[in-house]
């Protein structure tokens, strides 16, 4: 990365940092992530495809920390490039980041309406693991709206589609989903059944803010 920087091969930046930040992601270097990708971006070249992969991946970083307003602005910056050249899983993707923004702002209508048309442009593309990650954010949402039957069914599909493709840490985020959505319904048994299941996998992958997020929903049940 620090090579294609000092060279001026932005588009090689782009792609790296796009392709890292998962990795970066998992293991918490959410500022160094940020630090390269948004570098990279301001140089203000590079082929459309990867300034919207970019684009899309800061923008979720962005909303992992908190800085919802820069999400919205690099989201929907992305969100206009991947539909100009019908990008249907950058589409998808970018409309799940957009939604989780508007979820963690308590905008609770808007971030339903924007999962709900990544669900639907997922499901038209036969993109498995953007709908599972679709699913799984729009059962947050139902979460918040105490639709504890409708949230349920969308954890439910959201694993299955996971466990489908092999997808660990998409497997990770649909049984916290289901164990949220257990504990506000009052199924203290089945919350601390789905949370045994997201730490242990959590742990052996060494994702150690889902088991944070599990020890809570433990205590919580406790």
């Amino acid at each position: 990365l620090a090579w294609a920087m000092e060279r001026g091969e932005t588009e090689l930046g782009l792609r790296l940092g796009s392709a890292l930040v998962e990795f970066w992601h998992l293991h918490v270097h959410h500022n160094e992530a940020r630090r390269w990708l948004e570098g990279a971006l301001a140089e203000e070249v590079g082929s459309p495809p990867a300034r919207m992969k970019a684009l899309e991946r800061a923008a979720f970083l962005a909303w992992e920390q908190g800085d919802y307003e820069r999400a919205m602005a690099l989201g929907e910056e992305g969100l206009v490039l991947a539909r100009r050249f019908e990008d249907s899983t950058g589409v998808a993707t970018i409309l799940v980041n957009l939604g989780s923004v508007a979820m963690s702002r308590m905008e609770v209508d808007r971030a339903s309406a924007l999962l709900e048309e990544a669900v639907a442009t997922s499901r038209a593309s036969g993109d498995d693991w953007g709908l599972s990650h679709a699913l799984y954010t729009l059962g947050m949402v139902a979460v918040v709206r105490h639709d504890h039957a409708g949230a349920m069914t969308l954890h439910e599909e959201s694993l299955a589609l996971a466990r489908k493709s092999g997808d660990e840490v998409g497997i990770v985020r649909a049984l916290g989903q289901g164990a949220l959505t257990a504990l506000v319904r009052g199924d203290l048994r089945q919350a601390d059944k789905l949370s045994k299941a997201t730490l242990e996998l959590s742990r052996r992958l060494g994702i150690w803010h889902y088991s944070a997020s599990c020890l809570s929903i433990f205590g919580a049940s406790a």
